[in-house]
């Protein structure tokens, strides 16, 4: 059995699955709960990132908590790239956390160690990083940085291909 599926399946267990949840994503989106995700292939910066996820009719995701996150993590250990970007941002004030699609304070956070740290006063994205040195926690970085973007619909917002 692939370390995907066994993956897929390990979190499925742990984290519950209610089929009557299910969606069906268009192609080259997963499924998780009641969204789609798209990891994109492409490095931009967090705004252009933000534009190719708006042009996929979604956004740059928006974690709610610790089960997705963990999907996200997990998804990402096997994928190419150490950088990807979340929709977070405290571009309009220091050190308040903003989710760019609704524009409310982040109730939940997975901060790497000594993060964010704002290093050269110039770190206001925020970015899932999967190096060594964070092990798939969150940093904050430069929004100007291009890195992968890890794009949302929700289930609403799922235009076709829905199966309920």
């Amino acid at each position: 059995m692939s370390m995907y599926i066994l993956n897929t399946l390990t979190i499925l267990l742990v984290f519950g699955y209610n089929t009557s949840d299910a969606v069906e994503c268009q192609d080259d989106w997963t499924t998780y709960g009641t969204s789609c995700y798209l990891f994109g292939h492409q490095s931009l910066s967090f705004y252009s990132a933000e534009n190719y996820c708006r042009q996929h009719k979604g956004h740059l995701v928006h974690i709610n908590g610790d089960a997705e996150n963990t999907f996200i993590r997990e998804h990402l250990r096997n994928m190419k790239g150490t950088g990807w970007w979340i929709g977070l941002t405290d571009d309009a004030v220091e050190n308040t956390w903003i989710w760019y699609d609704t524009n409310e304070k982040t109730e939940y956070t997975d901060w790497a160690p000594n993060q964010p740290d704002n290093a050269g006063n110039n770190e206001d994205c925020v970015e899932f990083n999967m190096s060594s040195g964070y092990n798939g926690h969150w940093n904050d970085a430069p929004c100007h940085v291009n890195l992968l973007p890890i794009c949302e619909q929700q289930f609403d917002n799922v235009d076709s291909g829905i199966v309920g």
